[in-house]
């Protein structure tokens, strides 16, 4: 591995410029004409004393006849003027350049939370526009790093915004867009965890070639998060020894502590089980369900031991997946009372349908009544039963009520799509993205922990590479079909 260079000494080279190529299928570094940035924002010139009484003197003056004479305005001669077609005055170039950015890094936002939560399928397409406002966003040129960074400030709320900055300006060539993601970073507040996840994602799909510099800056930097995103990246590439995770997992904010146990997935089972089993433990379900989830993956029976022995509730709902991925027919009725302990949600609703037992359609179908659940409730019964009900019928729960009585289901067989359960049909749901990328997640990582093969697949990379992974893994999964009698929870070998 070679060692990583901090920004600060990289910073002396400016960012090139080069005749722009747009963005294809994956991101691209580009090199438009912009002005580097180097974090200052100089306060405009206060007017004279003299040019306020003007302004005075104009607003007390009397408006000027209505000029119907349909004339053509000549824009100014001094300063940079773009003239607008239609009515109301020019602006300067630098204002429609920042809303050209703006607008751009808005889109680029809701597109890139699409990516996470719109069906896998569409993936490709979606990531195609979101390029087109990348090369937008570039082409703009001038300050457009600066216009970026005062949009992002007036939108820290949102981590999908989040992600669109970071990725935007990790597309851009020079070093100075590099220090800008580290000191916006650096400006969240500590308890802005849920932009972890989002950062790192952008920063691992980002085209920059010293993103790995920047993550080992952001590593030792003072906020938590930074440290948090900084582990989540440098993890996912696997270039984290067990010895630099030690410090981490003893850090005294949860969020570093809990990207560092996921940081382990790349660590050789042989020396990440011990670790993972304190975790395993650990009061809040950020940390353990981590630690549940990557143990599971691994072979271990371990989550599922302490989950039937009623030790499962510092894992809160995702108790209820340690069940769908390692459980079978007599942990039904535990299912239900981990369901009982929180209002119903939308991962409820998949881990019933996923678990498999057809005894589930009354609670499903209660559901459909709930405007908020009622998607989440029409997708869990198509996992479970297929597509037995027409498109326009599935949010009748009479429909429904209808169609699987005439099914005549066996009560003692685990179903998926409505045909006893078998690895096979698991990958093919998958290799079919009819659903976002946590719906995709956790199929993946049930045929992994029941198959005992582990093809890990980076849900959050770009659509080549994720969709080679999927389809590579769903071939890896087919060969397990043979050791699941269909319709069991439990393998021949067991």
């Amino acid at each position: 591995m070679t060692e990583s260079k901090s920004l600060d000494a990289l910073a002396a080279r400016l960012p090139r410029v080069a005749p722009f190529n747009a963005s294809r299928e994956r991101p691209t570094l580009l090199t438009p004409a912009r002005a580097p940035f180097d974090g200052n924002f100089p306060e405009p010139p206060a007017p004279p004393a003299e040019a306020e009484a003007a302004a005075d003197d104009a607003n007390d003056a009397p408006l000027p006849p209505l000029d119907l004479g349909r004339k053509k305005k000549k824009p100014p001669k001094d300063g940079p003027f773009i003239v607008r077609s239609g009515p109301g005055a020019p602006e300067p170039e630098e204002t429609m350049r920042a809303e050209i950015v703006a607008a751009c890094a808005d889109t680029t936002g809701m597109l890139a939370r699409h990516r996470a939560e719109r069906p896998m399928h569409e993936l490709a397409k979606n990531e195609a526009e979101l390029l087109t406002q990348i090369d937008a966003f570039a082409t703009s040129g001038g300050d457009c790093v600066r216009s970026l960074v005062l949009w992002w400030r007036d939108n820290t709320d949102d981590p999908w915004k989040a992600w669109a900055t970071v990725f935007a300006l990790a597309s851009l060539d020079g070093i100075d867009v590099l220090q800008t993601v580290a000191r916006e970073i650096a400006l969240l507040e500590p308890d802005a965890t849920e932009h972890i996840a989002p950062i790192a994602e952008a920063l691992v799909v980002s085209p920059h070639p010293h993103v790995p510099d920047l993550a080992r800056d952001l590593l030792a930097a003072e906020s938590p998060i930074a440290r948090a995103i900084a582990i989540d990246f440098l993890g996912r590439r696997g270039a984290l020894a067990v010895e630099q995770l030690r410090p981490h997992l003893e850090d005294p904010h949860l969020a570093v502590v809990a990207a560092a146990v996921r940081a382990h997935a790349t660590v050789p089972p042989a020396i990440g089980v011990p670790i993972l089993f304190k975790y395993l433990a650990h009061k809040d379900p950020t940390v353990a369900w981590p630690a549940a989830r990557q143990l599971l993956v691994w072979g271990r029976p371990e989550p599922c031991f302490e989950v039937r022995a009623g030790r499962g509730e510092n894992l809160a709902q995702h108790a209820l997946e340690v069940l769908v991925y390692a459980g079978d027919s007599s942990d039904l009725e535990l299912f239900e009372r981990i369901l009982a302990r929180a209002p119903a949600s939308a991962s409820q609703l998949s881990a019933l349908s996923r678990f498999g037992a057809p005894s589930a359609w009354a609670f499903l179908l209660h559901h459909l009544a709930n405007e908020e659940l009622e998607e989440a409730a029409v997708r869990a019964l198509t996992t479970l039963f297929g597509e037995r009900v027409p498109l326009p019928d599935r949010k009748k729960p009479a429909a429904w009520r209808s169609a699987i009585a005439q099914a005549k289901l066996d009560p003692n067989v685990r179903y998926r799509h409505g045909e006893p359960w078998r690895p096979r049909a698991v990958a093919a749901e998958c290799v079919r993205g009819n659903f976002p990328r946590a719906e995709m997640r956790v199929r993946l990582d049930e045929l992994m922990v029941r198959s005992g093969m582990r093809p890990e697949v980076d849900l959050a990379r770009w659509a080549p590479e994720t969709w080679g992974g999927i389809k590579l893994a769903a071939q890896v999964f087919e060969k397990a079909d043979g050791v699941y009698p269909p319709g069991t929870w439990t393998s021949r070998a067991r």
